[in-house]
């Protein structure tokens, strides 16, 4: 029930974070002044329709997450935040476009994690972003709308870790997936029409991938079956790989934790 928040220019404050604001105070918290700051997390709020006055002043954050807040429409310019080495954008239901410094020219130089994605569902494409070719993990969220992934990811070949997550229009990876050379996880996550993998020569190409996670791909992990499946052959030759849906991951998370623990 908070309708105002009492806090100015804390100058020696690094971690900021702010979880389930449900109603939409008068006066949102502002940034100003808050020169030190490293780490800052806006979550869960549906009750924020405008994130902090401030945020591009923040010119020390290293870290920035914005998550599941479905009423805010836009993020201030991201220019300025050249500190930054994680960006997290996703669940935003109401935003139809990326702030600046992340949409046309990137200033993020340092950015070595990135996950976005999971907007405004009438969007036909993902919107366009552009970061440095050093960018060394990447966690996509789809929408039922999208058939493809946004094609400059073929240029990220410093790329180790790619998560594709809720892409429920497509049905197979693209295959420019040869082009990550540097690839080493790639995470497939509730794609529930996902059925073919990039061609055998193209998966052949990204010889540092050491495991494949495929989780409540219905049709894909149908298709993997060692015993039977057409795109077991794509696959065999990689170290680690796990085909699951979500329940069995709870299952195995359990049990790997009672070990653990025993």
């Amino acid at each position: 029930m908070l309708t105002s928040a009492l806090i100015h220019s804390l100058p020696s404050l690094r971690k900021l974070s702010i979880f389930g604001c449900n109603r939409s105070p008068e006066s949102v918290l502002s940034l100003l002044g808050f020169t030190c700051l490293r780490e800052l997390r806006i979550k869960d709020s549906h009750g924020l329709t405008s994130l902090p006055i401030g945020l591009e002043s923040c010119s020390s954050l290293e870290v920035l997450i914005i998550s599941k807040l479905p009423n805010v429409e836009s993020i201030p310019s991201l220019d300025n935040l050249t500190n930054l080495h994680e960006l997290k954008i996703f669940c935003c239901d109401g935003l139809k476009s990326l702030p600046n410094g992340l949409a046309i020219t990137s200033c993020l130089t340092h950015l070595k994690t990135l996950e976005i994605g999971g907007f405004w569902k009438e969007l036909d494409s993902f919107p366009a972003f552009q970061v440095t070719s050093q960018l060394e993990t990447l966690k996509l969220w789809g929408w039922p709308k999208l058939k493809s992934l946004p094609e400059q990811i073929q240029h990220l070949t410093s790329l180790t870790c790619l998560q594709v997550q809720c892409f429920d229009g497509m049905e197979a990876l693209p295959e420019w997936l040869r082009n990550l050379t540097s690839l080493e996880y790639l995470d497939i996550c509730r794609c529930k029409n996902m059925m073919y993998l990039p061609t055998l020569e193209a998966m052949q190409c990204l010889t540092k991938l050491k495991c494949i996670f495929i989780l409540d791909c219905p049709l894909l992990k149908e298709r993997c079956n060692k015993e039977s499946g057409s795109e077991w052959p794509k696959i065999s030759h990689i170290p680690i790989i796990f085909c699951m849906f979500f329940l069995f991951l709870l299952l195995f998370l359990a049990l790997k934790s009672t070990v653990h623990l025993n």
